[in-house]
């Protein structure tokens, strides 16, 4: 239904009015003399030539009236803001009355005006469309007359159920409400185009099974509705929504379609949960080539193309299967990767490829990212290559190695001159747990120089062969 719930607080719930017939043939100059007696000549008020007789259209279509603007003054007490109202379904398309700008939206059901949207025309006239389900367009957006810009409802008086479905739609000429008065509105009929034909949308109801959400349908609109919000649509009993469901033939995540059209902007889709499968009666999924919400993407250095669905779940796709979805475009991740060594098994992940900063990876890390083909190098950018003090052997630093290296793996990076790290100085004490030559009894002297022990230690070596090789020796107990 569409009565007018914006008639303000003094309104009751139980008060209501008959229909009425349409007002188109009162003198349009009174209802402009109404509205300018009550601005004057303010900046936001032109003259009453700015009105658009005759030019407007209905919110809703050519819909019953449920209760008209005289109906509203004549109640007792008269409504706080008189207007028209129009009978429709929860969920109904409402279109704008004339070219403008929204002015202002209300968002919440609370008030007696419940939702609503303002708009204000080119021809300087002012209207508010209340009781919405919801608005479509934001404050600040220019529209068109006849672009939808909201879906009737039934908000008002601090519930969803105010005075039922309905559109409740006020006229000013010129200026607003709070200059005029709420009080001093027009009658949004005398307004209307004549001699056209504006058919109401149809709205249909329909429930996807997997989650129990009732949708009000209409040829241009596809709004969920709350429970309230269905309650103040008389709990119209809802079709199961033509819902389909697919999965890739390489994940077990299954997503729902409901198809509301051919056109894929009225297609609702969703990740499901297994409850949710469960509650839908488990039906056959089957498989599709593309899916909405995955993301494709390419690694640094790579040619494959990765596909990941809604579930996580990632895959590396073959040229038949990027062709069966379309030929998806992918990003371009061209700072990370996944690179390893010729002459080593490790994997790592890159996190700044051109840098070489990142870290190994294990069996499960890979096999979660799809079993990406990892870049082939010699050597990552910034490794380090050295070996310890009094010691040959030639360690290899970097994201997937840090251990010592054989001769031909040392050939392989192109035998580079390693510088020597020594092991120290450090501070006293605190020679590392790992350093073989702590602990062991006596002192060690470099000729000509003074020694260090287990416990004031200036230099650590890794084995005592190597603090010997280096000159020390131990000095005679």
């Amino acid at each position: 239904m569409c009565d007018a719930d914006a008639q303000a607080a003094v309104d009751g719930p139980g008060i209501r009015s008959q229909p009425a017939v349409s007002r188109r043939t009162m003198l349009l100059a009174a209802g402009a003399a109404l509205g300018m007696a009550a601005v004057g000549r303010d900046a936001l008020s032109p003259s009453s030539s700015a009105t658009a007789a005759g030019t407007y259209f209905r919110p809703c279509g050519d819909v019953r009236i449920s209760s008209s603007w005289q109906g509203h003054k004549n109640r007792n007490p008269p409504s706080g803001e008189p207007g028209t109202d129009y009978a429709v379904n929860v969920g109904t398309a409402i279109r704008a009355a004339t070219d403008g700008v929204i002015l202002d939206r209300k968002d919440s059901p609370s008030t007696a005006t419940g939702r609503y949207i303002a708009l204000r025309g080119d021809d300087g006239n002012y209207l508010r469309y209340l009781h919405l389900l919801s608005s479509a367009v934001a404050v600040g957006t220019r529209v068109k007359r006849g672009q939808v810009i909201a879906y009737s409802g039934a908000s008002g008086f601090g519930r969803e159920a105010g005075y039922g479905p309905h559109v409740h739609v006020s006229l000013w000429v010129g200026g607003t409400p709070t200059q005029q008065g709420y009080t001093r509105s027009v009658d949004f009929e005398n307004y209307v185009a004549s001699g056209t034909t504006q058919p109401a949308e149809p709205v249909k109801y329909y429930v996807t099974q997997y989650d129990g959400t009732v949708w009000a349908v209409t040829p241009t609109s596809i709004v969920a509705l709350s429970w309230s919000q269905w309650q103040a649509a008389g709990f119209p009993e809802p079709a199961p929504a033509p819902t389909d469901y697919v999965r890739y033939p390489w994940s077990t995540t299954i997503s729902a379609v409901t198809i509301f059209g051919t056109d894929p902007s009225r297609w609702i889709w969703r990740h499901v949960t297994i409850d949710e499968w469960n509650r839908a009666g488990r039906p056959a999924a089957r498989t599709a080539g593309w899916i909405k919400d995955s993301i494709y993407y390419q690694w640094a250095g790579s040619d494959q193309i990765i596909v990941q669905d809604v579930g996580g779940v990632r895959h590396v796709l073959t040229y038949e299967e990027w062709r069966a979805s379309g030929f998806q475009p992918f990003e371009r991740r061209s700072g990370q990767g996944y690179v390893k060594l010729s002459w080593d098994g490790n994997i790592a992940f890159l996190t700044d490829f051109a840098a070489g900063k990142g870290e190994p990876i294990d069996y499960r890390q890979w096999e979660a990212a799809g079993f990406p083909k990892p870049t082939v190098a010699t050597r990552f950018p910034g490794d380090q290559v050295y070996r310890f003090n009094g010691e040959d052997t030639i360690w290899y630093a970097g994201p997937t190695v840090n251990r010592t290296i054989s001769y031909p793996e040392w050939g392989i990076i192109g035998y580079p001159t390693p510088p020597v790290r020594r092991i120290g100085p450090i501070a006293p004490y605190t020679c590392p747990a790992w350093a073989q030559i702590k602990g062991k009894a006596g002192v060690y002297y470099l000729p000509g120089a003074r020694g260090y022990d287990a416990t004031h230690p200036d230099e650590c070596f890794r084995t005592e062969n190597a603090a010997i090789k280096a000159g020390y020796r131990r000095a005679p107990a």
